[in-house]
Formats: structure tokens, sequence, C-alpha cells
């Protein structure tokens, strides 16, 4: 009877230990979801961290993951000390009279400030014209090539002018080319929007372009503040 009674302390002892977070350190701008659940992030919340990362946002601080909706606040306590980011960033440029503005400056101001290659500062150029110009630093996250720390030192350079409006896509007007070309816009949604030209006029409103099936991707919320839906 005591060697069945030890059988099963070890039993419940491993039961127990199975249901325990697994630690180990992590980067939360490459963790797979099935990752964060050993970390013992809701199921849910993983997903929800997922999408968030997708949406083109990134982590730059142990603190931007209290961004992802619902998660638990005593799990990110404690995950402190294994999350591969730091506590905050020292930004080097302070004195907004000698930032650039990022949708105006060229590419040898940003390698001199930010002290980024010359091939990085030339994709960034390039995205700022496909997308027709920059709203949100994070966005600079969707530049090809960009870690964030490089993305965290062109920040501390840059700036968005206040009251600043992209270049919109007339999404009644433009062509297949023009629809393709923007970073948020998919082949199919460019197909879908071209169609739907034809059967009923035009597009009118985000309402009823949210109704395409190809719509319904992270880029969607992003895409809005770059269209004109005039005729």
């Amino acid at each position: 009877m005591l060697q069945l009674d030890s059988m099963k302390q070890i039993l419940d002892k491993a039961m127990e230990l199975s249901n325990q977070p697994l630690l180990f350190s992590f980067d939360p701008n490459t963790v797979s979801p099935d990752s964060l659940v050993l970390l013992g992030v809701p199921e849910k919340v993983a997903g929800r961290f997922i999408n968030y990362r997708k949406s083109g946002a990134s982590f730059r601080v142990k603190s931007d993951i209290m961004k992802v909706y619902g998660f638990p606040e005593d799990i990110y306590t404690s995950l402190l000390s294994f999350i591969n980011l730091p506590d905050s960033i020292s930004k080097s440029v302070k004195n907004p009279e000698t930032r650039l503005d990022i949708n105006l400056t060229d590419e040898q101001a940003l390698v001199s400030c930010a002290n980024i290659d010359v091939a990085l500062a030339k994709r960034i150029i390039s995205y700022r014209q496909l997308l027709g110009g920059f709203i949100h630093e994070s966005q600079l996250a969707e530049v090809y090539g960009i870690t964030s720390d490089m993305q965290s030192r062109v920040e501390a350079c840059v700036f968005i002018r206040k009251g600043f409006t992209p270049k919109k896509v007339r999404i009644n007007k433009a062509d297949e080319n023009t629809l393709k070309t923007h970073p948020y816009i998919s082949d199919a949604l460019a197909f879908d929007i071209l169609r739907y030209r034809e059967v009923v006029g035009s597009v009118n409103s985000t309402e009823e372009l949210a109704g395409f099936k190809s719509a319904n991707t992270a880029d969607f919320e992003k895409l809005i503040s770059y269209l004109d839906f005039a005729n």
C-alpha cells in the first residue's frame, strides 16, 4: 500500500508540473503561438498576440506586450526577466528641431541620423512612396529587412508632421496596377474592386468594401486611411 501511495504522489506531481508554464527567453517579435502557450499565455490571447504582430505592430520594449488586448498582467510579470527586449529606449535625438520629417527626408539624411545602411534607407523611401506616406511610425516595421533595433533608431530621428494627409488611392478610378501596387491591397482585393465597379458602378464606403471577402485581412484597418471613395 505504501508503494502505491508513493506512486500516486509521483503521478500527481507529474500532472501538476505538466500544467505549469515552461519559462524560457523569447523575442516577442518572432515567438510562435505554440511557444506563447508553453510560456503560460492563454491560447486565445496568444492568437491575438500574433494577429497584433501581423497588423504591422512591433514590440520595442518589454511593456509593449501589454498593448495586446487581454494580456494577463500576472503572466507579463512572470515573464519579465525572459523577454529579450529592453525595459526602455533611450532616444538619441531629443530636440524636435533636429529630427527629420519621415515623409520628406531623403536617404542620406536617414543614413546619417539613424546610423543605418544605404540599402535600408532606400527601402524606407521606396516603401513610403508605395504607401503614399507614413501615417504612423509603427509602419516602419513593414519595411523589408528592418530589425526592432533599426526601427528604434529611425524613430528616434524622425517625426510625422501633425495633420499630414497621405496620398490616397482613388478606389473608383484607379487601374489594376495602381491598386495592386499599394502594400495594403492584395491582388485578390484589387480584382474584386475592379469587378465590383464593372457590375455595380462604384464602391461608396468603407462599410461596403468591408463586405468583400478579400478585404478580411489584417491590413484592412490600415488601408482605410489611404482610400478616396470619390467618383
